[in-house]
């Protein structure tokens, strides 16, 4: 799938058998994948997680409820998901300015970080966050699109 976040369309890309990532190797650089299970998908509009498993034909919601919300079990704008090695998404939700922590096969989330119910720029608060990231160490990068 290819994603245009500014014109809210997503536009599918069928390859007819053709290798798109990896090979047939495993292996731990750019080039190879080790062990993939699937793809999780950010769906913003909806307002959920999907998971699309491995040799899956349909895709499964595995956080949020489809409709917008601020509970511990529901997503306002998630614009991007990670996934670690245990199984735990860390999910960027936007509007609602937070980062949330799904355990795998929940239906909650717990929020780690701006978790205070509103936005600002003030030290614990995110304004309009839309992506993150892990680097070695385990530390946590968040992009924060409204506090410059």
């Amino acid at each position: 799938m290819v994603k245009y976040f500014g014109f809210h369309q997503t536009q599918p890309v069928v390859f007819s058998g053709v290798i798109v990532a990896g090979s047939t190797m495993p292996g731990e650089d750019s080039l190879h994948l080790y062990l993939p299970q699937g793809i999780f998908v950010s769906e913003v509009g909806n307002h959920q997680i999907q998971r699309w498993g491995k040799g899956a034909s349909f895709d499964v919601t595995v956080a949020g409820t489809g409709k917008a919300g601020s509970n511990l079990n529901e997503l306002n704008f998630p614009t991007d998901v990670v996934v670690d090695s245990k199984g735990y998404m860390y999910i960027v939700d936007a509007r609602n300015n937070r980062v949330f922590r799904w355990p795998p096969d929940s239906a909650y989330g717990e929020c780690i970080v701006a978790c205070t119910g509103s936005f600002g720029n003030h030290p614990h608060m995110l304004k309009m966050p839309t992506s993150m990231a892990f680097d070695s160490y385990g530390s946590l990068f968040i992009v924060d699109s409204q506090n410059f």
